[in-house]
């Protein structure tokens, strides 16, 4: 009879852990909650600064997202995204092409330089392993010695780096493919921000990101679980 029991409690508490398809994501972004657009950022700004949304353009600013985590872009410079001499090429923001669905983000043109900062996701410190991931695709271009691309998380237990590529590593990136980037978070983390960085100022020099998950562990239900087994066996043999 405590067999049973055992064996009825075991499976009521396989049946209170998340799901694979809970558990796996904790924090998500395709850029699918806004519409995308080919309609290059015309912005011009003479000092560093948070970018704004323009009308028609390609979206830079979300802070009102449902599922997905929302982002804003600022942008490091004096004489840009879109230079005062008008170079049209500064597709920064939504675009309406992505790897797994219609959207994906963009930054190209930066002139010189602009990073994509998504909201911070909070909660981590209940799960262990906890992991980031993004899709990388490289514009197909040839890029100067003082080009520079990175994707890093900034956690409250240290900064880990996804990649950082300067001119010579960009020449030699695949160029076709999306290319996926992971990396684990610091295990005492509980509070993580993604950000991308691009410095590059011609008008064919950029990439895309797409699909960034925050895919932890979780730890506390199993941990709730074994002990429960482990007190009703200790019972049984009492």
């Amino acid at each position: 009879m405590r067999s049973a029991t055992i064996l009825s409690v075991a499976a009521l508490a396989l049946l209170l852990l998340p799901s694979v398809s809970d558990a796996a994501v904790i924090a998500y972004t395709g850029f699918e909650e806004v519409t995308g657009s080919s309609s290059p950022y015309m912005g011009h700004f003479t000092a560093p600064g948070w970018l704004p949304n323009r009308t028609g353009e390609m979206v830079v600013d979300y802070q009102s997202p449902v599922n997905e985590l929302g982002f804003r872009t600022y942008y490091d410079g004096t004489d840009g995204p879109n230079t005062a001499t008008g170079d049209n090429g500064d597709f920064i923001g939504v675009l309406n092409s992505g790897r797994s669905g219609n959207n994906s983000f963009v930054l190209q043109d930066t002139d010189p330089e602009c990073t994509l900062v998504l909201d911070a996701v909070s909660g981590l410190g209940a799960y262990t392993n906890k992991t980031v991931s993004l899709w990388f695709k490289l514009i197909d271009t040839t890029y100067e010695t003082t080009d520079r691309m990175k994707a890093w998380v900034e956690t409250d237990a240290g900064d880990v780096t996804l990649f950082d590529m300067n001119a010579t590593a960009l020449g030699s990136h695949s160029k076709t493919d999306w290319v996926e980037y992971n990396v684990n978070l610091p295990g005492s983390a509980t509070t993580a921000t993604l950000k991308w960085m691009v410095h590059v100022g011609g008008s064919d020099e950029g990439a895309q990101i797409d699909d960034i998950t925050f895919t932890p562990e979780p730890a506390t239900m199993a941990l709730l679980v074994l002990g429960g087994l482990g007190l009703l066996v200790r019972r049984r043999h009492s």
